[in-house]
């Protein structure tokens, strides 16, 4: 109820940006799921995957399913787009609900 309240107090923008950033995600194996935000530079990222069309191989990807720490997968290039994969993040709303 608090997020809920939280979210509904930003202006209309500040709420999208803030929904989009925030997604369910357990921190060890066989743990319990909370709610992540990603209010810092990881927001900068894009989707990347076969499903978005060539050339958008994902270029840095969390630790784990667990590590909210991104590594990049190879040397990035100078002003080229960070591509992360959000699936890597698996979330069973049977656990959550």
């Amino acid at each position: 109820i608090a997020w809920k309240l939280f979210v509904f107090s930003l202006g209309r923008d500040l709420a999208c940006d803030c929904t989009d950033w925030h997604w369910m995600q357990k921190l060890e194996e066989g743990g319990k799921y909370f709610m992540l935000g990603g209010l810092n530079i990881s927001s900068l990222m894009n989707s990347g995957g076969k499903e978005y069309g060539p050339g958008r191989t994902p270029n840095a990807l969390p630790e784990s399913i667990y590590s909210g720490k991104f590594y990049a997968t190879r040397d990035i290039e100078k002003f080229e787009e960070i591509l992360t994969d959000y699936d890597s993040y698996y979330t069973n709303w049977e656990e959550v609900l």
